[in-house]
């Protein structure tokens, strides 16, 4: 899906009153606008690319921006989801703001280039933490005033599906890499970020993941979203080891008129 894709409904000149949602990562860059009064999806576009580091996203960004035009319409509501492996979460209990930042060093390589950013996530009483270059992060801003910078695990964390007293695997795709965040009785255990080259690669990770969490494969659910990896081969493989195998889409509450929006919408979960 290259082409913007709007509801009969969208109105270019009614922004104010909208919510838009822009995912940026290595793999494109893709928007979403929802009217929130109605939680009715209005727009959609995914623009691929293949960025290879982070060092050329800002500039990428900028020269993507200026090609839009709804995007340089005025929105009531924008948050900017940000795709990247260096995160990191910690429980509100054990979190002290200045503290935990300081501790991101020790998962990843920090610099004066790079911005923390922390997330709340209300569900799991925890706090996310994780980096964006400062030229993205200016580049944004200078594009959207006053948006909010949210991670993906975020956006997952807040729409999973109700796993009742079950294990539940979510694996959520981005170009060649994947998040992982495992939940037992509805309580979140873990989330972590793998590159991948192949579907063996998926397989390895995700076993060894919940492995060392002591969590049976035989009893628990999987839930894939995103751009998955080699889509076919890969359910074909976790199909033998997991209870059962789906697919992530958007809650029953978002509305959608299925004559425009007729891609599957779990490649965009984190946008809606």
């Amino acid at each position: 899906m290259y082409e913007l894709i709007t509801d009969k409904t969208f109105d270019l000149k009614n922004t104010i009153e909208y919510k838009l949602s822009i995912q940026v990562s290595l793999g494109g860059f893709s928007f979403s606008v929802v009217n929130p009064e109605e939680n009715r999806l209005l727009a959609l576009k995914n623009s691929p690319l293949k960025i290879s580091n982070e060092t050329f996203i800002a500039r990428r960004f900028s020269e993507w921006i200026e090609s839009e035009e709804i995007l340089q319409q005025k929105f009531g509501e924008m948050q900017i989801i940000v795709s990247t492996k260096n995160f990191t979460t910690v429980p509100e209990d054990f979190y002290l703001t200045e503290n935990s930042k300081k501790l991101t060093g020790l998962f990843w390589e920090t610099d004066k280039d790079t911005k923390i950013i922390e997330n709340k996530i209300d569900p799991f009483k925890l706090h996310l933490l994780f980096a964006v270059p400062n030229q993205l992060a200016s580049s944004i801003q200078s594009s959207f005033d006053n948006c909010s910078f949210l991670h993906p695990v975020k956006k997952i964390c807040e729409q999973t599906p109700d796993f009742i007293s079950e294990n539940g695997v979510i694996l959520l795709f981005d170009a060649n890499s994947f998040y992982i965040i495992v939940f037992n009785k509805n309580n979140f255990l873990m989330a972590n970020s793998f590159n991948i080259t192949s579907a063996n690669d998926i397989l390895y990770y995700v076993l060894t993941s919940i492995k060392q969490l002591e969590i049976d494969a035989g009893k628990t659910q999987l839930f894939f979203a995103g751009q998955l990896f080699q889509k076919e081969e890969t359910e074909n493989k976790l199909k033998d080891y997991f209870k059962s195998v789906k697919l992530l889409n958007p809650g029953s509450s978002l509305k959608f008129n299925p004559e425009f929006f007729n891609q599957p919408l779990y490649q965009y979960i984190s946008i809606l």
